[in-house]
């Protein structure tokens, strides 16, 4: 199977892999606890409007998903979509209003390789605009 061996075998692993077969590959029972938890932690910086949020809630500010959407320039959609996957990375945390969720970064990681790969990702961040468009 080539799904499995490119989580298996580093050999295979230089292959051209989608994210959906390296993914699979981390679900077969031969699989390190460590290659699950780096794809975990490193897939919370792939895409650009994880970054955006991520980048916008750094800056210590509370945000509604309305006040991220109209400050980034994304649907509700994609916010929802984005901001349930960095809370499920560990990430970032939520509240409930009466209204409306608001979001924060998260205080504290998963696991010590989250919290490395957040302050590496954050190093890199220049003062620029969020927004892509």
């Amino acid at each position: 199977m080539a799904s499995r061996s490119a989580g298996a075998n580093p050999e295979r692993s230089r292959g051209n892999y989608t994210l959906h077969e390296v993914a699979q590959s981390l679900l077969e029972p031969d699989c390190r606890p460590l290659r699950r938890i780096l794809f975990d932690a490193a897939t919370a910086f792939a895409d650009v409007r994880r970054l955006q949020i991520l980048r916008r809630l750094a800056r210590g500010e509370e945000a509604t998903a309305a006040t991220l959407g109209q400050e980034l320039k994304m649907s509700p959609w994609a916010v929802a979509r984005q901001t349930d996957k960095l809370m499920r990375r560990g990430y970032l945390r939520s509240r409930e209003t009466t209204e409306t969720a608001v979001y924060r970064l998260a205080e504290t990681f998963k696991t010590p390789i989250h919290a490395a790969l957040w302050e590496l990702v954050r190093s890199t961040w220049k003062s620029r605009p969020l927004h892509t468009s």
